[in-house]
């Protein structure tokens, strides 16, 4: 019984928290809890995907981003009638557009563990260590995809070589993956 008014003190505040964040009111949001995280060993590796408890029932399909507050977690890369699998935004088969708030534009792109690398940045754009990155926007016409703005990390590093057309940043997450026990799943835009 103290187990279960654990679990519902900590949905409550994961519902509370992302309902209260302003960004993301316009979008339909499905509260979804995590279980499972294949490959994932605690203190050894970080989860790569997630295990969601909604699926097709639930109106989830593949493209479908995955957040918490207003940070992209990953994308629904596959569905059953209950179940979904979001590949978080630091694996490796994920790809998206980014923006910095300085306006420079490349492809988020997960290196594994905790990591992800902002690439194809033009050399003139201005990117710094600790600016923030966001998503560019990847809305489909049926409403489902990775809606823009969302915080996907920090810059924790910048490679210029002046001789290259493009710069390259590493970027880390906001969001502790290991600690999460409850995800919302953007099933498509008003």
């Amino acid at each position: 019984m103290l187990v279960d008014q654990e679990r519902l003190k900590k949905e409550n505040a994961a519902l509370l928290s992302q309902f209260q964040t302003k960004d993301l009111q316009t979008l339909s949001l499905l509260p979804s809890k995590i279980v499972g995280a294949p490959g994932f060993i605690p203190g050894i590796t970080t989860p790569a995907s997630f295990i969601l408890d909604k699926g097709g029932k639930d109106n989830v399909n593949v493209g479908d981003s995955v957040v918490l507050e207003n940070n992209l977690v990953g994308k629904i890369v596959k569905v059953s009638s209950y179940l979904s699998k979001a590949d978080l935004i630091t694996n490796t088969s994920v790809s998206f557009t980014a923006k910095t708030l300085n306006g420079g534009i490349g492809v988020i792109k997960g290196a594994g563990e905790d990591k992800m690398a902002l690439d194809n940045v033009l050399l003139s754009e201005n990117i710094n260590k600790e600016d923030l990155v966001l998503t560019k926007g990847d809305i489909q016409s049926d409403g489902r995809g990775i809606p823009p703005d969302l915080i996907v990390g920090k810059i924790q590093s910048v490679e210029k070589v002046p001789t290259n057309i493009f710069q390259r940043a590493e970027v880390k997450s906001l969001v502790n993956f290991t600690k999460q026990s409850i995800v919302f799943i953007v099933v498509g835009s008003k």
